[in-house]
């Protein structure tokens, strides 16, 4: 029979097995808008079953349509019901186009998507029409990073689908199979600080990337005592303590920049230049050519500034800021 033939049929609802998940996609999140469209209009496209040899029906599609018939004190609903030979791959890959094309779908919702076509749809041709508008390459790699993310922390899978972690962070933060308790803890502080997707994925980086260069944990790095005070902090708002994580973080991986940087300050602020001027260094201090750049907006002015840079090329703390001296060894 063909399996894409189904039949429009009015099953009681305690014909129905509601203990069978096979089929679903857990949002993980609030469903804006469809209780109060339920409750305005009922059921506007009737859910899908599938027939069993023996028994109830399993619900392949509507699961939170169905329990809001069953809750109402509905006792039937109409719907389409598959014949019995169906077979689970016919059905998801029906299931898995409805998803696609359907209303937009949150990072939970993505990752088992990515997941069951990573099971039940081996063409090539329907991964990439399935999960080109999800925005998921089809490449088998990709999808088992996905996996991960389905299958792997309950905790990270629900603050993907609340928004809380972002995409990218979240599949990253998948990723850590060899330390779930760092994943845990970032996932947490990362929840409460409230940062946009690019500073999650920056912070994550910056951990590991401190984590490899010390040889140690992930888990000993966030466990650092500086790190545990100012996400701590009672008087700083989540975005003071997101760019204080920053900070630090910046510090701890590259400590000998972060000093450049601080001794650059330091000595700029003793050459006391008018508002005017402003001295910048190379990139990352990278390369010898610093930057002078005076702001005027009359002829005159301009005029006035030869003393100012006279005087400024003859200042011995300028060789100091071009040149400082390295600190010794310890």
């Amino acid at each position: 029979m063909d399996p894409f033939l189904e039949s429009m049929v009015r099953v009681p609802l305690q014909e129905i097995d509601w203990d069978d998940r096979t089929f679903e996609i857990r949002r993980l999140a609030p469903a804006d808008g469809l209780d109060e469209s339920l409750n305005c209009c009922g059921l506007l496209s009737p859910p899908w079953l599938l027939r069993r040899q023996s028994g109830p029906h399993t619900i392949v599609d509507g699961f939170k349509r169905l329990h809001w018939l069953r809750e109402s004190g509905a006792e039937a609903a109409a719907c389409f019901v598959f014949p019995v030979d169906s077979t689970f791959e016919s059905l998801w890959l029906r299931r898995l186009n409805l998803k696609a094309f359907g209303p937009p779908l949150n990072v939970a919702e993505k990752a088992q998507m990515a997941e069951r076509i990573l099971d039940f749809v081996p063409d090539e041709g329907d991964r990439r029409r399935l999960l080109t508008p999800l925005g998921i390459p089809s490449r088998t790699e990709v999808l088992a990073k996905w996996r991960e993310l389905s299958v792997g922390d309950a905790n990270l899978l629900c603050a993907a689908a609340r928004g809380e972690i972002g995409e990218r962070a979240a599949l990253q933060l998948a990723s850590w199979l060899d330390e779930p308790a760092a994943r845990r803890e970032l996932v947490e502080l990362l929840t409460r600080l409230r940062c946009s997707a690019s500073i999650q994925l920056e912070i994550i980086e910056r951990v590991f990337e401190i984590a490899q260069a010390g040889d140690r944990s992930r888990l000993e790095v966030l466990r650092m005592p500086e790190i545990a005070s100012l996400s701590t902090h009672p008087k700083w708002s989540p975005r003071e303590k997101t760019q204080a994580l920053r900070d630090l973080l910046t510090r701890l991986r590259y400590p000998r920049l972060r000093a450049r940087e601080e001794a650059f300050q330091k000595h700029l602020a003793a050459l006391s230049l008018p508002k005017t001027m402003r001295i910048s260094p190379p990139p990352s201090f990278e390369g010898v050519a610093y930057r002078l750049q005076i702001d005027f907006s009359a002829p005159e002015e301009l005029r006035g500034c030869d003393e100012a840079v006279r005087s400024l090329a003859s200042d011995p703390r300028l060789q100091t800021l071009l040149r400082p001296t390295r600190p010794e060894k310890g």
